[in-house]
């Protein structure tokens, strides 16, 4: 079997398997299988890359960290501490709609394995005083933690594609800021548009305690981001002393018992992590990606064209922006002009995103979708308007830039 054809066979089989509500670690693992017998591999070495994946340091680092992560969420919701963050944070802000963008932009832009599932109770909880259904919630925890992805200078892809094109980072940042402000006003419009406005009764707490309230009620959140982020603790580490400090807070509760350690624990979504790297190890084993992107660079297509697809093609398959960029810019740059390599950086750089984003393999994507407990197609319709226009947006850039 062509590796094409075993690829699109695999990625069918579990769209296909998670639609049918096939839990998502058994979908991967079916589709991993699917994979290594369709490119040849054999059942026996099948299984070994699918073991080798799903044992490896990086695997087993994603089990513990999304094991902690889950802990940590239970004990924030069984104390009551979730709610009291959201209410903080929307009177701050004195605006439900606010704080929905600012909750997943604040916990986006740090760089933190399972960061969708660290503002996705907040989402959920703020998106219900706007009465959103499931699939939007989801979208706008995704959409809004990413959009910012493409200014962001401590974001590791942004400065990778810089390096790899020899042009500042700066530079790229302001060519691309237009595509996060497309992305957030869009997505704003689209996922709030007639939604009840909340009326907020004038007195009460000041902006100042109700920030201080923020902090102080988030903080088994936000102290586990600080420490890795600021001062480079290991996330599990970190994540432990956020559960320390939950427990802290919430000690007087009813509930409060070192049985929720075991209880909070989501085994499903757990168990998905080791599967994930075991699809992507039969992926990297058979060397798909390479004859992929020979076989596209080979064909003949115009080169600006080719800088959108390509990238688009990879990192929907990959699921990683970082690899993607890694990739296929050292195939594609030193083909363009110097005066065209910006533009090309760009429609690169934007296109392998807006891939990464939407990739049912896509960490985020699947902790998100798993806990709003939603199917991976439900979530396609929020991503059309925001990331559709960030697609518009980037050929429209590319046509200035190049008058």
């Amino acid at each position: 079997m062509s590796q094409p054809v075993a690829l699109i066979l695999a990625f069918v089989l579990i769209i296909v398997l998670i639609n049918r509500k096939v839990p998502l670690p058994l979908a991967m693992l079916a589709g991993s299988a699917t994979l290594g017998l369709g490119l040849g591999l054999g059942p026996l070495r099948t299984l070994q890359v699918m073991g080798r994946g799903m044992l490896s340091p990086a695997s087993l680092e994603l089990v513990v960290v999304v094991a902690l992560i889950t802990i940590l969420g239970r004990l924030m919701q069984e104390f009551g501490l979730l709610q009291q963050t959201i209410d903080a944070l929307t009177g701050a802000l004195r605006s439900t709609r606010l704080a929905l963008v600012a909750a997943p932009t604040m916990v986006g832009l740090l760089p933190v394995i399972g960061g969708a599932i660290i503002s996705a109770p907040i989402v959920d909880g703020l998106g219900d005083r706007l009465e959103l259904p499931p699939a939007v919630k989801a979208a706008v925890n995704l959409v809004f933690r990413h959009a910012w992805f493409f200014v962001f200078p401590f974001n590791t892809t942004l400065i990778l594609a810089a390096q790899l094109a020899d042009m500042p980072l700066g530079q790229l940042i302001r060519m691309q800021w237009p595509l996060s402000l497309v992305a957030v006003v869009v997505g704003y419009l689209v996922y709030f548009r007639g939604r009840p406005r909340e009326q907020f009764a004038a007195g009460g707490p000041t902006r100042g305690a109700l920030t201080l309230a923020f902090l102080v009620m988030g903080s088994p959140l936000l102290i586990g981001l600080v420490l890795s982020v600021a001062f480079g603790l290991h996330m599990a580490p970190a994540l432990a002393i956020g559960i320390a400090l939950a427990f802290y807070l919430g000690r007087r509760h009813p509930s409060a018992h070192p049985r929720l350690l075991w209880l909070g624990i989501d085994r499903w979504m757990v168990l998905t992590m080791p599967s994930i790297v075991a699809f992507r190890e039969v992926v990297g084993e058979a060397g798909v990606m390479a004859v992929m992107v020979s076989t596209l660079v080979q064909g003949g297509m115009p080169l600006l064209a080719l800088a959108f697809f390509l990238p688009l093609v990879v990192g929907f398959i990959g699921a990683s922006n970082s690899t993607t960029i890694g990739i296929t810019f050292p195939l594609l740059l030193p083909l363009a002009e110097p005066a065209v390599r910006p533009v090309l950086v760009m429609l690169m750089f934007t296109s392998s995103f807006v891939a990464y984003l939407v990739s049912p393999l896509h960490l985020c994507q699947i902790l998100t979708l798993d806990y709003f407990r939603l199917r991976l197609g439900s979530i396609y319709g929020g991503y059309l308007l925001p990331m559709g226009a960030t697609l518009l947006a980037v050929w429209g850039l590319a046509w200035l830039y190049l008058r």
